[in-house]
C-alpha cells in the first residue's frame, strides 16, 4: 500500500469516528451529525486492524411500569444484561433492556427512536453491541429504584 493511501486511510478512520461521535451527540440533543457519512473503502481493508469501540452511559427508563420494581429491588450485581430491540406500532425503534430474562426498562423515551436506530443500524453493519455494566440506584428510604446501563459498541 502506498503511503499516499494509508494516509487517506488513516483520515477515513479519524473521520468516521468523528461521525460517530457527532452522531452520538446529535441523538443526545447537543450536536448535530449534518448528514455526513462515511462509506466503506476497500483499499483500507487491510490498513485498519480494528474498528474503534466506545462506551457511553444511559438512564433506563419505565422501571416503575408493573412489577419492574420488585423486580430491579431483587437483582444480583453479577446479573447479565442484554439489549433486545422489541418494536411495536408507536415506537417501531423500541429497545427494551433484560436482565434475567425480565424486561426492566427501555432506552429512555426522549432518546428511544433516535438512539434505538443508531444501535440497530450498527448491528446491522456487524459492530456488536452489549451491556458490560449497569448499575441499580436509589431504592433506600422508600425512594424506587432506577438503573443505569453502560452501552458498548464495538467491531
Amino acid at each position: 500500500m502506498k503511503i499516499s493511501n494509508v494516509v487517506r486511510c488513516m483520515f477515513r478512520d479519524v473521520l468516521e469516528v468523528a461521525v460517530e461521535t457527532a452522531t452520538f451527540l446529535s441523538y443526545l440533543g447537543a450536536a448535530t451529525s449534518g448528514g455526513l457519512k462515511v462509506e466503506g473503502d476497500p483499499q483500507c481493508a487491510d490498513h485498519r486492524t480494528e474498528k474503534p469501540s466506545y462506551e457511553f452511559m444511559l438512564k433506563v427508563t419505565g422501571v416503575t411500569y408493573d412489577v419492574r420494581q420488585d423486580i430491579i429491588r431483587d437483582l444480583k450485581i453479577e446479573s447479565k444484561a442484554v439489549l433486545v430491540h422489541a418494536p411495536t406500532v408507536s415506537y417501531p425503534y423500541q429497545t427494551d433492556v433484560v436482565i434475567n430474562g425480565k424486561v426492566v426498562g427501555h432506552i429512555p423515551d426522549t432518546q428511544r427512536s433516535s438512539m434505538a436506530k443508531m444501535l440497530l443500524e450498527k448491528e446491522r453493519r456487524g459492530r456488536v453491541i452489549s451491556i458490560p455494566r449497569w448499575f441499580k440506584v436509589g431504592g433506600h428510604d422508600g425512594l424506587r429504584y432506577g438503573l443505569r446501563v453502560i452501552i458498548k459498541v464495538e467491531g
